[in-house]
Parts: structure tokens; C-alpha cells; sequence
């Protein structure tokens, strides 16, 4: 009892100092801002390419499948959590507060973990992009090409990280309008093409139920629950730095005005990448959109063609927003646990104008640059996977990272919060077990390639849990040293 007492203690003072913390900071996220970052951090065209890999008849089925095993879970665990700790730090106090300081930092670790990946990934996503937009050139080939343009991209993006939310929101509003612009224009390039009789069919609500489920089935609809659909609980990292006084309210009304948007552009605009033919052969998996208005605007002509070419550019603008969103909200996770002084205080500090976590931020983007160049080295000395390979590696061990946080995530309202006095219902714990178990599938098979490049499948498995071990022996070890340097300080 004293125990449980001493905890809860410990957690009103952590609360109390997270505010006090938090009043520092620059307050510029209003309602419209937090609902088009809702947008940006799920909304992506590399799920609707997942997605066509269930064929024509199936996709509908498995999309509307993830509404009740996934996304409806998500959204009633999160806006649950949102109004219990609306603090800075998001999933990073859910944890911190629903366990222990000990979960709560490894579920940031692996957040970190996921971010940086990301940001090593930019440079090949450019690449694909690239590919399906410069036909008749090289250059995005070379092997040059994707360290380069990733490290440069990656510059900028701590630049405009460091500025805050004063540049940033104008980023990822941009970024969020020009991907629903883009979904929109490859939901209506089929419609155009089949009233135009330069496609003969399109039946974009055909659903069939499949004759019966296989593992291959299974893995791609676990990508588009926990891959295409997660993300709801980002913004509430930036719970401090919310307008709104009570900014759980904000953040509820964000998931709620977004979901829905998310759903309807993600079934139509997989019918769109299935209305052309593409299949696993031909499919562009990190570059569906720019193939498929290629492919539905070439008989129209030159201007048409260019017109596809220049929607798909802007499409690679919102891949940098998402990067400067994902590597903001990275950077404040590093920040509070400066402030639980499980990372050195340096983690902390904070630009003397802007309030943005410097040192964090810079910390990411050094990482995220030199991942990026030893993937190239590696790549380079095994001479035997292709970029889509690589793309699929690292997309698979960042998505391992994220659904750890993720399992996390769901236990809380199932066996955490005992010491804060919350009592979730029934019906949120058996929600939260149906996406656990979700999640849980979406690890086991990220060792399951979805498309062919891979040529050893046995080292494909052996690369991802082998890092997935090691990142996490390494965060614990952080953590080890982290309270040893809190009891030092709490004993002086």
C-alpha cells in the first residue's frame, strides 16, 4: 500500500513539473493545425500500394475489416488516454503514468528509433519518386543519389525543425492540403479514363469476401491496420504547445474530424492503383500515386502527362513535412525525458528564441545522416539486395519499433493506470486487446517480405529481430545509466 502511495506521489509531482515545464513553451497549434498534422502523420500513399497487393475483389474487404479490429480501437484508446494525461510527451507520459518511468522511456526509445529510420528512408522514397516521374533520365539511379539527397533533405529539415511551429505549421498544413489534392487526383484519374473509354471498366466499391485467409493475406492486412492507420496518438506529443487551455479537447476533436477523411481516401485511392493492372510485379511500392497518374493521364497528351508530373513533385513536399513533423515531435520526447532526467539535461535545452529542444533536434537529424550513409556502405558491400529491398528492410524494422510503442499503447487501458485512479469500461479493455492482438500479428510478420526483391529471406528475418534486439539492448542500457544518474541527483 505504501508503495502504491509512493508512486502515486511521485506521479502528481512528475505531472506538476511537466506543466511547469510545458508554460515555457511556444503555444501555436490551433484546432486546424492539429487536425491537417492528424492528416500528414497517417495519410500515405505507400499504404495504398500495400493495399492493392489484396487484388481488386479483396481490398475493400480487408480495408473495412481494420475499421473494427484496429482503427475504431485506436481512436477510443487514444482520445481515452488524451483526456486522462493531456501532457507534453504524448505516449511517452501514457506510458510514464499507466506503468512506470522505465515504459515510458523505451516506448520513446523505440519512437526515436522509428523517426530516425524514417528520415535515413528519405533519400530512397526520393529516388522511387523520381524513377516514376524522370523516365527518360539516370541520375536517380546512381548510387550517389540516395545518401546525397537524403543528407542534404535531412539538413533541412533540423533547420526548419529548430524554428518551431512558427515555420512548421505553414510545412505541414502545405503538406497534409497537397497529399489530399494528390489522393484526390488519383481517385479521379480512373473516373476520367473509364468516361473517357480509355479504361473499359472501373468498379471502384467491388468487394468479394475471400474464399479463405493466407499468411500472405494476413500480412498485408496487418500493414494496413497498424502500418496505414496508426498515428492517431502523434500529435499529443504536442500536448504543451496546444492553443487551446485544455488542449485535451483540441486533440479529441482532431482524431474525430480526421478519421473519417482518412478512411474514404485510402479505399478509393487503392481502387484507383487496381484500375490500371498494377500487381506485384509492376507496382512502385514507396511511389503508387505518380505511377498511376502516369498511367491514366498519358493518353491525353503532353500537358496532361506534365500535369501528373508536377502533382506528383509536390507529392515528395509532403514526404519532407512529414519527416519535419516526425522529427519535431521526436526531438520533444528526448525533451521530457530530460526534464524526468533520464537523459542528461542537455537533451533539454531549449533554443533561446523559438523554445524548440536544439540539442534533440540535432542529435536526430546527426543520427539520421549517418544511418543513412552506412546503409549505402552496406548496400554496396553485399551487392545483392536492390534500393526496394532496402526500402522494405528498414521500412519493416521501423515499423517493428513503432508497433512495440504500439503494444504499449494498448495495455494501458487493459492492466495500467492502477495508481491513477482511472477505471477504463469493459468495452475500452476489449477494444484495446483486439488492437493489441493486431498489432501484435503486425510484428510477427515483418519478417514476411510483401514484395520480391528480397533474395534471402532467412537473412531478411535474422536482420530485422537481430537490430530490433540490439536497439533495445542499447536503450536499456541508457535507461540503466539514466537512473543511476537521477539517484545521484536526488541523493545530492
Amino acid at each position: 500500500m505504501d508503495n502504491d502511495q509512493e508512486t502515486g506521489d511521485r506521479s502528481v509531482q512528475n505531472q506538476q513539473m511537466t506543466e511547469a515545464q510545458s508554460r515555457s513553451l511556444k503555444k501555436k497549434l490551433r484546432l486546424r493545425d492539429l487536425v491537417l498534422a492528424q492528416i500528414l502523420f497517417i495519410l500515405s500513399p505507400t499504404w495504398i500500394g500495400a493495399a492493392a497487393l489484396q487484388g481488386s475483389q479483396h481490398h475493400m474487404f480487408y480495408w473495412l475489416l481494420t475499421m473494427p479490429l484496429f482503427f475504431l480501437p485506436l481512436v477510443l484508446v487514444v482520445t481515452y488516454l488524451m483526456r486522462q494525461v493531456p501532457l507534453e510527451g504524448g505516449l511517452y507520459q501514457w506510458a510514464k503514468f499507466g506503468f512506470n518511468d522505465k515504459v515510458g522511456f523505451m516506448v520513446a526509445w523505440n519512437l526515436w528509433l522509428y523517426v530516425i529510420l524514417y528520415l535515413a528512408q528519405l533519400g530512397l522514397i526520393a529516388s522511387a519518386y523520381c524513377k516514376s516521374i524522370f523516365k527518360n533520365a539516370d541520375w536517380w539511379a546512381s548510387a550517389w543519389f540516395p545518401p546525397v539527397t537524403a543528407c542534404v533533405i535531412i539538413l533541412l529539415l533540423v533547420v526548419c525543425s529548430t524554428f518551431g511551429f512558427g515555420l512548421g505549421n505553414w510545412i505541414h498544413n502545405t503538406g497534409s492540403i497537397i497529399t489530399m489534392i494528390a489522393f484526390a487526383a488519383v481517385i479521379a484519374v480512373p473516373i476520367v479514363a473509364w468516361m473517357g473509354g480509355t479504361l473499359s471498366s472501373y468498379h471502384p466499391f467491388e468487394m468479394s469476401v475471400p474464399d479463405g485467409l493466407s499468411k500472405e493475406n494476413i500480412n498485408i492486412f496487418t500493414r494496413m491496420a497498424a502500418g496505414g492507420l496508426a498515428g492517431l496518438e502523434y500529435v499529443a506529443i504536442f500536448a504543451g504547445e496546444c492553443s487551446n487551455a485544455r488542449p485535451e479537447r483540441d486533440l479529441r476533436r482532431s482524431v474525430f474530424i480526421s478519421a473519417p477523411v482518412l478512411v474514404v481516401l485510402y479505399i478509393l485511392g487503392t481502387s484507383s492503383v487496381l484500375a490500371f493492372g498494377l500487381n506485384r510485379e509492376t507496382l512502385e511500392l514507396a511511389a503508387p500515386i505518380p505511377q498511376v497518374l502516369a498511367l491514366g493521364l498519358e493518353p491525353y497528351g503532353t500537358a496532361a502527362f506534365y500535369l501528373g508530373s508536377t502533382i506528383s513533385l509536390c507529392l515528395l513536399w509532403t514526404f519532407l513535412a512529414y519527416g519535419n513533423l516526425a522529427l519535431s515531435a521526436n526531438s520533444r520526447l528526448f525533451m521530457v525525458a530530460g526534464w524526468d532526467h533520464l537523459l542528461p539535461g542537455w537533451f533539454a535545452k531549449k533554443h533561446e528564441k523559438y523554445k524548440t529542444p536544439v540539442n534533440s533536434i540535432l542529435l536526430a537529424g546527426a543520427v539520421s545522416i549517418l544511418l543513412a550513409l552506412a546503409f549505402t556502405l552496406l548496400n554496396a558491400l553485399l551487392n545483392q539486395e536492390s534500393w526496394g529491398a532496402v526500402y522494405q528492410i528498414l521500412s519493416s524494422i521501423g515499423g517493428v519499433f513503432f508497433s512495440l510503442a504500439y503494444l504499449v499503447l494498448f495495455a494501458i487501458p487493459i492492466v495500467g493506470l492502477k495508481n491513477q485512479g482511472a477505471r477504463p469500461s469493459l468495452w475500452l479493455k476489449l477494444a484495446a486487446a483486439t488492437g493489441f492482438v493486431v498489432t501484435l500479428l503486425y510484428i510477427v510478420f515483418q519478417i514476411y517480405p510483401i514484395i520480391d526483391d528480397v533474395k534471402n529471406l532467412s537473412a531478411y528475418a535474422v536482420q530485422i529481430s537481430l537490430t530490433t534486439i540490439l536497439a533495445n539492448f542499447v536503450g536499456l542500457l541508457i535507461l540503466y545509466f539514466g537512473e543511476k544518474r537521477r539517484r545521484r541527483a536526488v541523493v545530492a
